[in-house]
């Protein structure tokens, strides 16, 4: 079983990966998003890779159509939740990002948080980029963002730690392989009573140029690269590397 595939992994890990700060953020990503695509009111939006629904139910509450897609059932789990919260509806579907595929049926199609490159095989990772492709209306979007080469070699820390809100330690450990085409990432926590929990994976890395070949091959016509959401340049300030792709 690879990482991606190991619910354990998510389950564990998620109050790192959705902490509070993460979470209150989503609003103003929406905003932003929107802003970036020009998206008009009461549209279809897909959110493949949508976790927790942290962007799935702000842009559901804007009146938009989303369908969430992840294959962590209690990642929808919470989805669900979130969404009667803030009393409005999502449709879920446990799915593969390889596998879900819908021609046509989106104006909008989101791929957030480094949720693309999970895959070892190359091809992989280009069946998830035509699936966004085939997926949008024309003329649709598809909005990508993730750390890059190019952000990673400039911040590069090897080791780091942080505490969560429930007070684990979570230890962090990075190296770059492959000439520089993957990183490899161990995570061990420690909690309050001393339960020790490891877990080791890998992603594909992109540069900007990199990642406008594979989205051009997958076949969108423009692709335009920015340093974040809000769409500032990407140079070397950028904090995040985000590609908004035209269908």
């Amino acid at each position: 079983m690879t990482w991606y595939e190991d619910d354990d992994f998510w389950h564990l890990f998620e109050p790192l990966l959705f902490d509070a700060e993460r979470l209150g953020a989503a609003e103003a990503e929406c905003e932003a998003i929107i802003d970036l695509t020009h998206l008009q009111a009461k549209a279809d939006v897909l959110d493949l890779a949508a976790g927790v629904g942290r962007h799935a139910v702000p842009f559901a509450q804007r009146g938009h159509q989303v369908t969430a897609v992840d294959r962590t059932t209690h990642y929808l789990d919470k989805a669900k939740a979130r969404a009667k919260s803030a009393g409005v509806s999502l449709e879920l579907v446990a799915e593969d990002m390889r596998h879900f595929s819908r021609p046509q049926s989106y104006d909008l199609a989101l791929n957030l948080y480094t949720s693309f490159g999970f895959f070892s095989d190359e091809q992989d990772n280009l069946r998830v980029a035509e699936n966004l492709y085939h997926s949008l209306r024309p003329d649709g979007y598809a909005v990508l963002e993730m750390t890059s080469k190019e952000i990673l070699a400039r911040d590069w820390r090897e080791r780091d730690w942080r505490e969560s809100a429930e007070g684990a330690l979570i230890l962090e450990e990075r190296k770059v392989k492959d000439h520089f085409s993957r990183a490899s990432c161990r995570w061990l926590m420690v909690t309050k009573s001393g339960c020790r929990r490891e877990y080791c994976f890998e992603h594909r890395l992109y540069s900007a140029s990199e990642l406008v070949a594979l989205l051009t091959q997958a076949g969108f016509g423009e692709v335009k690269i920015y340093g974040d959401l809000e769409g500032a340049p990407f140079d070397q300030e950028a904090s995040r590397m985000v590609a908004v792709a035209k269908a």
